[in-house]
Protein backbone atom coordinates (compact mmCIF):
# COMPACT_ATOMS: atom_id res chain seq x y z
CA UNK A 1 0.00 0.00 0.00
CA UNK A 2 0.58 3.44 -0.35
CA UNK A 3 -0.57 6.24 1.07
CA UNK A 4 0.01 10.13 1.77
CA UNK A 5 -0.85 13.09 3.35
CA UNK A 6 -0.01 16.96 3.75
CA UNK A 7 0.10 19.20 6.13
CA UNK A 8 0.18 22.80 5.09
CA UNK A 9 0.75 25.82 7.46
CA UNK A 10 -0.03 29.55 6.40
CA UNK A 11 2.23 31.59 8.58
CA UNK A 12 2.55 35.44 8.53
CA UNK A 13 5.40 37.31 9.63
CA UNK A 14 7.13 40.44 9.47
CA UNK A 15 5.07 44.03 10.04
CA UNK A 16 2.13 41.38 11.60
CA UNK A 17 1.57 39.07 14.26
CA UNK A 18 2.16 35.38 13.72
CA UNK A 19 -0.94 33.38 13.39
CA UNK A 20 -1.05 29.53 12.01
CA UNK A 21 -3.63 28.37 10.16
CA UNK A 22 -4.01 24.48 9.33
CA UNK A 23 -5.39 22.47 5.84
CA UNK A 24 -4.69 19.28 6.13
CA UNK A 25 -5.29 17.35 2.90
CA UNK A 26 -5.05 13.58 2.18
CA UNK A 27 -5.24 11.18 -0.87
CA UNK A 28 -4.99 7.57 -1.41
CA UNK A 29 -1.73 6.46 -3.18
CA UNK A 30 -0.86 3.26 -5.39
CA UNK A 31 -1.99 -0.11 -4.40
CA UNK A 32 -1.43 -2.92 -2.18
CA UNK A 33 2.16 -4.19 -2.97
CA UNK A 34 0.43 -7.59 -1.83
CA UNK A 35 -3.05 -7.87 -2.51
CA UNK A 36 -5.95 -9.36 -0.37
CA UNK A 37 -5.98 -12.94 -0.17
CA UNK A 38 -2.36 -13.40 -2.63
CA UNK A 39 -0.65 -15.87 0.28
CA UNK A 40 -2.43 -18.49 1.89
CA UNK A 41 -3.59 -17.72 5.21
CA UNK A 42 -0.96 -20.02 7.36
CA UNK A 43 2.19 -18.63 5.44
CA UNK A 44 0.75 -14.96 7.42
CA UNK A 45 2.20 -14.90 10.49
CA UNK A 46 2.27 -11.28 12.20
CA UNK A 47 5.42 -11.55 13.16
CA UNK A 48 7.88 -8.17 13.89
CA UNK A 49 9.65 -7.73 10.26
CA UNK A 50 12.68 -5.89 9.84
CA UNK A 51 12.31 -2.08 10.65
CA UNK A 52 11.00 0.36 7.91
CA UNK A 53 13.53 2.45 5.54
CA UNK A 54 13.03 6.59 7.17
CA UNK A 55 14.04 9.27 3.96
CA UNK A 56 13.79 12.60 4.70
CA UNK A 57 13.25 14.92 2.19
CA UNK A 58 13.84 18.51 2.82
CA UNK A 59 12.59 21.48 0.54
CA UNK A 60 13.66 24.99 1.33
CA UNK A 61 11.08 26.11 -1.49
CA UNK A 62 11.20 29.31 -3.50
CA UNK A 63 10.89 33.11 -2.23
CA UNK A 64 8.79 35.24 -4.42
CA UNK A 65 8.34 39.37 -3.86
CA UNK A 66 4.91 40.97 -4.23
CA UNK A 67 5.37 44.06 -4.96
CA UNK A 68 1.58 44.84 -7.19
CA UNK A 69 -1.08 45.53 -3.61
CA UNK A 70 -1.40 48.88 -1.60
CA UNK A 71 -0.41 48.90 2.57
CA UNK A 72 -4.07 48.85 2.47
CA UNK A 73 -4.49 45.75 0.25
CA UNK A 74 -1.81 43.86 2.66
CA UNK A 75 -3.71 44.92 4.67
CA UNK A 76 -6.46 42.64 3.88
CA UNK A 77 -3.82 39.84 3.34
CA UNK A 78 -2.59 39.88 6.57
CA UNK A 79 -5.99 40.17 8.14
CA UNK A 80 -7.60 37.25 6.30
CA UNK A 81 -4.61 34.78 7.29
CA UNK A 82 -5.33 36.11 11.32
CA UNK A 83 -8.89 34.85 10.60
CA UNK A 84 -10.49 37.80 9.32
CA UNK A 85 -9.16 39.90 12.93
CA UNK A 86 -9.29 43.60 13.22
CA UNK A 87 -6.37 45.33 12.72
CA UNK A 88 -5.40 48.22 14.93
CA UNK A 89 -6.99 51.11 13.57
CA UNK A 90 -4.38 53.71 14.05
CA UNK A 91 -1.39 51.14 12.11
CA UNK A 92 -0.99 50.41 8.47
CA UNK A 93 0.77 46.94 7.51
CA UNK A 94 3.87 48.43 5.29
CA UNK A 95 5.45 44.73 5.05
CA UNK A 96 4.77 41.30 5.03
CA UNK A 97 6.32 37.57 4.44
CA UNK A 98 3.43 34.83 4.18
CA UNK A 99 4.99 31.33 4.96
CA UNK A 100 3.98 27.91 3.24
CA UNK A 101 5.26 24.86 5.72
CA UNK A 102 4.53 21.44 4.34
CA UNK A 103 5.00 18.11 6.41
CA UNK A 104 3.82 15.38 3.88
CA UNK A 105 3.99 12.17 5.34
CA UNK A 106 3.98 8.47 2.80
CA UNK A 107 4.22 5.50 3.54
CA UNK A 108 5.22 2.18 1.66
CA UNK A 109 4.34 -1.99 3.26
CA UNK A 110 2.88 -4.84 2.37
CA UNK A 111 -0.31 -6.24 4.07
CA UNK A 112 -1.24 -10.40 4.28
CA UNK A 113 -4.48 -12.40 5.56
CA UNK A 114 -3.90 -12.90 9.43
CA UNK A 115 -7.20 -14.33 10.63
CA UNK A 116 -11.22 -13.86 9.38
CA UNK A 117 -11.35 -10.06 8.92
CA UNK A 118 -7.69 -9.65 9.98
CA UNK A 119 -4.61 -8.28 8.13
CA UNK A 120 -1.38 -8.26 9.32
CA UNK A 121 0.95 -4.96 7.74
CA UNK A 122 4.55 -4.24 7.63
CA UNK A 123 5.40 -0.82 6.66
CA UNK A 124 8.57 -1.08 4.60
CA UNK A 125 9.30 2.58 4.09
CA UNK A 126 8.41 6.21 5.42
CA UNK A 127 8.74 8.96 3.52
CA UNK A 128 8.88 12.87 5.27
CA UNK A 129 8.48 15.47 3.18
CA UNK A 130 9.40 18.52 5.13
CA UNK A 131 9.84 22.17 4.14
CA UNK A 132 8.10 25.60 2.52
CA UNK A 133 6.34 25.25 -0.76
CA UNK A 134 6.11 29.02 -1.08
CA UNK A 135 7.58 32.31 1.34
CA UNK A 136 6.00 35.19 -0.18
CA UNK A 137 7.22 38.63 0.67
CA UNK A 138 4.83 41.33 0.06
CA UNK A 139 6.29 44.87 -0.24
CA UNK A 140 3.90 47.99 -1.00
CA UNK A 141 4.08 49.39 -4.59
CA UNK A 142 4.12 52.71 -2.98
CA UNK A 143 7.60 52.23 -2.43
CA UNK A 144 9.74 52.27 -5.75
CA UNK A 145 12.38 49.72 -5.76
CA UNK A 146 15.90 51.23 -4.66
CA UNK A 147 14.12 53.96 -2.21
CA UNK A 148 15.11 53.79 1.55
CA UNK A 149 11.57 52.47 2.66
CA UNK A 150 11.79 49.68 -0.17
CA UNK A 151 15.23 48.51 1.13
CA UNK A 152 14.11 48.27 4.99
CA UNK A 153 11.06 46.33 4.35
CA UNK A 154 12.74 44.16 2.14
CA UNK A 155 15.61 43.73 4.41
CA UNK A 156 13.28 42.85 7.44
CA UNK A 157 10.73 40.48 5.57
CA UNK A 158 14.19 38.89 4.29
CA UNK A 159 15.17 38.41 7.40
CA UNK A 160 11.84 36.52 8.30
CA UNK A 161 12.32 34.31 5.51
CA UNK A 162 15.88 33.12 6.90
CA UNK A 163 14.35 32.69 10.36
CA UNK A 164 12.24 30.36 8.46
CA UNK A 165 15.18 28.38 6.77
CA UNK A 166 16.95 28.55 9.91
CA UNK A 167 14.12 26.88 11.97
CA UNK A 168 13.39 24.05 9.56
CA UNK A 169 17.42 23.46 9.49
CA UNK A 170 17.48 23.11 13.36
CA UNK A 171 14.83 20.62 13.65
CA UNK A 172 15.54 18.51 10.14
CA UNK A 173 18.12 15.74 12.45
CA UNK A 174 15.32 15.82 15.25
CA UNK A 175 12.44 15.17 12.83
CA UNK A 176 14.45 12.02 11.16
CA UNK A 177 16.21 10.90 14.59
CA UNK A 178 12.63 10.75 16.40
CA UNK A 179 10.93 8.67 12.72
CA UNK A 180 13.52 6.05 12.56
CA UNK A 181 13.38 5.62 16.90
CA UNK A 182 9.32 5.29 15.89
CA UNK A 183 10.17 3.14 12.96
CA UNK A 184 11.78 0.54 15.51
CA UNK A 185 8.59 -0.55 17.11
CA UNK A 186 6.05 0.36 14.43
CA UNK A 187 5.81 -3.51 12.95
CA UNK A 188 3.62 -5.33 12.68
CA UNK A 189 0.21 -3.57 12.35
CA UNK A 190 -2.88 -5.73 12.71
CA UNK A 191 -6.47 -4.33 10.95
CA UNK A 192 -9.41 -5.17 9.98
CA UNK A 193 -9.54 -2.88 6.30
CA UNK A 194 -8.01 -1.60 3.73
CA UNK A 195 -8.53 1.66 4.47
CA UNK A 196 -7.37 1.08 8.29
CA UNK A 197 -3.81 -0.37 6.66
CA UNK A 198 -3.30 2.37 4.63
CA UNK A 199 -4.56 5.23 7.69
CA UNK A 200 -3.19 3.76 10.72
CA UNK A 201 0.67 3.96 9.72
CA UNK A 202 -0.03 7.39 8.75
CA UNK A 203 -1.48 8.18 12.16
CA UNK A 204 1.75 6.34 14.01
CA UNK A 205 3.81 8.17 12.06
CA UNK A 206 1.83 11.93 13.04
CA UNK A 207 1.46 10.68 16.47
CA UNK A 208 5.20 10.40 16.71
CA UNK A 209 6.28 13.91 15.45
CA UNK A 210 3.41 15.69 17.01
CA UNK A 211 5.05 16.96 19.96
CA UNK A 212 8.54 18.00 17.43
CA UNK A 213 5.77 19.99 14.76
CA UNK A 214 4.67 21.77 17.73
CA UNK A 215 8.16 22.73 18.89
CA UNK A 216 9.14 23.90 15.40
CA UNK A 217 6.14 26.25 15.27
CA UNK A 218 6.95 27.54 18.23
CA UNK A 219 10.56 28.40 17.38
CA UNK A 220 9.13 29.95 14.71
CA UNK A 221 7.20 31.86 16.64
CA UNK A 222 9.20 32.96 19.13
CA UNK A 223 11.58 34.07 16.37
CA UNK A 224 9.09 35.76 14.65
CA UNK A 225 8.47 37.72 18.38
CA UNK A 226 11.59 38.73 18.29
CA UNK A 227 12.40 39.61 15.10
CA UNK A 228 8.99 42.25 15.51
CA UNK A 229 9.64 43.33 19.07
CA UNK A 230 8.23 47.01 19.01
CA UNK A 231 12.42 47.68 19.46
CA UNK A 232 13.02 46.05 16.34
CA UNK A 233 10.00 48.02 14.28
CA UNK A 234 11.41 51.52 15.71
CA UNK A 235 14.66 50.57 14.43
CA UNK A 236 13.49 50.37 11.11
CA UNK A 237 11.07 52.85 11.29
CA UNK A 238 14.12 55.29 12.12
CA UNK A 239 15.95 54.38 9.12
CA UNK A 240 13.58 56.34 6.49
CA UNK A 241 11.37 59.31 6.46
CA UNK A 242 8.28 58.48 4.06
CA UNK A 243 6.55 55.88 5.65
Amino acid sequence: FTFQVAILTMISFGFSRLRDLFNTVGGLGAGLVVGLGSLPVEAAQCAPEAPPQVVVHVDAGATTLDHTLTPAEIGVVRGKLAGGAALVPHLQTVGLTVAEFRLRKATQGKMVPAGPGKWCVQVTRIDLHIGFTNQTIYIPRTYQPGSCEYNAVHAHETAHVNDNLAVLDGFTQAIKDKAERDALTINPIMVSSRKEARERPLEIVAQGLAPLITDLHAAQAARAAQRDAPAEYAAVSRQCRNW
